[in-house]
């Protein structure tokens, strides 16, 4: 058997080479069993009024992969060692003893453990857990070793506190990056898109958001597709008492089934398989401030029981953990489904509606506000012409042709569609926007997307400048050929100025 020193030093340089705590309590018991003989080691973390089996060598192979854990007040020996300051030797084999029946080789009448020692793991004066040993034969344990289990159990106790530190930070660091995340993502998505128009529906849309806003109580926001459910959403949340704290944004219709409950209200390690570390859900992320549950309508019915029971008793648990903790969480919600056609088809509960529609806003679609068409069209040109490099103006006719169309997909399908115009008109030399022009847009864009591979890939070759150029000229000639060469007719059938024309067409016709 080594000599003591050798093997504090063996575990002392082992310590070092792993951050994992799991891995050290490990070759803590390992290297305990040179110097101390036992049948079966542990190493206890106190949690509440449990202490639970972190570590483990001489257990039943029947019960190796059981979550094991004690009551402190049901087990007079776990308690005692507990409360003390120094290891404890308990000498009397009639004692119960919380290991009976779980020792590997242990009397088959009896089922009992005859020797035990335990040592109080400490941090500061706090008890932090116990290091054990159990031996099978009585008066094993004397005195001289109390010292060594001593220094094995302050082995532990510092590995338990360094892996909770760097499990402290790696927490901290991920909440760090969410946070950032969080931001970039209110940055991307506030980028232009305000809350535009001056319409009645609109004004009313406005005025009852800033009465919204001076209540903590839920909001559910309804409103079809692309209307601007998210942005009503942050501005509820920026003129609120709780402005200073993050918005927390929740995709409700991309979070996985399995997934779900971690997502929002965190796991701890080992909660399921993957589970390396503890996790904080996005409630716990939003304690203090406000959570934004995008598509509600979109959660299984199974996760709609775990949020009404969030929403009632405003606390949370973490999948895997047996404690609770207390939120202060404002809910704001949205969806485009009629959430009481889908109570009545049971796919929405009822309970749940009630406690998320306390106060609700329906927000209006592009179709019952086209009023606002001329505002909105003007602001989204502005911005992209900080994108493109190239100003556009909202013509009469383009504002004309877009009160005309019908927009289903909302105040999105408006910027793309606008969007996809100045997109194309800049590739193709024109210098304004027109209906006529857009919708040329749109069959070049269609005429690109059926182009043959072979082409595009001699187009690729040329690259991007010389193939517009290409394309441009060939579209030129085309039309003077339509036009027999007259150029002013070729100018109107492609929408542009005779004058602009001419000169394009000469930059063209340059070798």
């Amino acid at each position: 058997m080594k000599s003591s020193w050798t093997a504090l030093l063996e575990i002392s340089l082992g310590l070092g080479q792993s951050l994992d705590s799991t891995v050290v309590f490990r070759r803590v018991l390992d290297g305990l069993s040179l110097l101390i003989s036992y049948d079966v080691g542990t190493i206890l973390l106190k949690e509440g009024d449990w202490l639970k089996v972190a570590a483990h060598r001489g257990f039943k192979r029947s019960i190796v992969d059981l979550d094991l854990k004690f009551e402190i007040e049901r087990h007079p020996r776990l308690k005692k060692a507990l409360a003390a300051r120094a290891p404890v030797r308990f000498l009397d084999p009639m004692e119960p003893d919380p290991f009976d029946d779980l020792v590997e080789g242990a009397d088959l009448l009896t089922g009992k453990v005859h020797s035990c020692m335990a040592a109080p793991m400490l941090l500061g004066l706090e008890p932090i857990g116990l290091i054990t040993v159990d031996s099978l034969e009585e008066g094993v344990y004397q005195a001289e070793q109390e010292e060594l289990l001593w220094f094995f159990g302050s082995f532990a106790a510092l590995a338990i506190h360094h892996a909770r530190l760097i499990g402290s930070l790696e927490e901290s660091r991920r909440l760090l990056e969410e946070q950032n995340q969080n931001l970039r993502s209110n940055l991307s998505r506030n980028n232009g898109n305000e809350l535009i128009g001056s319409s009645q529906k609109m004004s009313f849309l406005k005025q009852s958001i800033e009465v919204i806003a001076t209540s903590i109580a839920p909001v559910l926001i309804t409103g079809p597709t692309g209307c601007g459910k998210e942005m009503v959403a942050r501005a509820i949340h920026e003129k609120s008492a709780r402005k200073d704290k993050p918005l927390i944004y929740v995709n409700c219709a991309a979070i996985p089934e399995s997934l779900a409950e971690s997502e929002l209200f965190g796991h701890v390690k080992g909660a399921f398989t993957g589970a390396l570390g503890e996790r904080r859900g996005k409630f716990d992320l939003a304690d203090g401030a406000t959570l934004f549950l995008d598509e509600v309508g979109e959660l299984p019915l199974q996760i709609q029981a775990s949020l009404l029971r969030v929403l009632q008793e405003g606390e949370i648990q973490r999948v895997g953990s047996d404690s609770t903790k207390k939120v202060d969480v404002r809910i704001l919600s949205a969806t485009n489904r009629d959430l009481l056609d889908m109570i009545e088809k049971g796919l929405f509960r009822r309970d749940l509606y009630h406690r998320l529609a306390v106060l609700s806003v329906t927000v209006p679609s592009l179709d019952e506000r086209k009023e606002d068409l001329e505002e909105l069209a003007t602001h989204f040109l502005k911005k992209l012409t900080d994108r493109l490099g190239k100003k556009y103006e909202l013509s009469p006719d383009l504002l004309l042709d877009l009160k005309r169309r019908s927009w289903p997909g909302g105040v999105r399908e408006l910027f793309h569609y606008l969007e996809s115009l100045a997109t194309w008109a800049k590739a193709l030399g024109h210098e304004n926007l027109s209906p006529k022009q857009g919708e040329r847009a749109i069959k070049s864009q269609n005429l690109v997307s059926d182009c043959p591979d072979e082409t595009m890939k001699l187009w690729i070759e040329l690259g991007f400048k010389e193939a517009t150029r290409n394309f441009q000229k060939k579209l030129a000639e085309s039309a003077l050929k339509q036009c027999q060469n007259n150029q002013s007719q070729a100018a109107r059938l492609l929408g542009l100025d005779p004058g602009n024309f001419h000169r394009k067409l000469s930059e063209l016709q340059k070798p």
